[in-house]
């Protein structure tokens, strides 16, 4: 049973809960799961049990604000490195931060989204 309560949306509360099973290697694709956004990024440096990534400059090639039908262009790379730790619950979590309630990287794919209600 997924927990949705305060996790955002359904999309970010089933990645916050999913183990990472994924060996990280640098350029591989990575999403940063925020309260209700995505953002997408990239493995730029493993070492032992952290892993480094930085987010993608993105466009929207959608028009106006929707929370359907987004479209992002991914671009350069972009912003200071952030470290995710794994931790023993199987999740890499931001490192300094409660593998409770800490932003969590998801290894394998590459997904921006942006809650345009806020």
């Amino acid at each position: 049973m997924i927990n949705v309560r305060g996790m955002g949306s359904l999309q970010n509360a089933i990645a916050r809960q999913t183990k990472d099973k994924s060996t990280p290697y640098v350029g591989m694709p990575a999403t940063i799961i925020m309260y209700t956004d995505r953002v997408a990024a990239q493995v730029t440096r493993v070492e032992g049990k952290s892993v480094f990534v930085r987010r993608h400059r993105v466009k929207a090639k959608h028009t106006g604000m929707t929370d359907t039908g987004q479209e992002w262009e991914l671009g350069e790379l972009e912003g200071e490195e952030r470290e995710f730790t794994l931790r023993k619950n199987g999740k890499y979590v931001e490192k300094g931060s409660s593998f409770l309630n800490g932003l969590v990287v998801w290894l394998g794919v590459a997904d921006h989204y942006h809650d345009y209600s806020f």
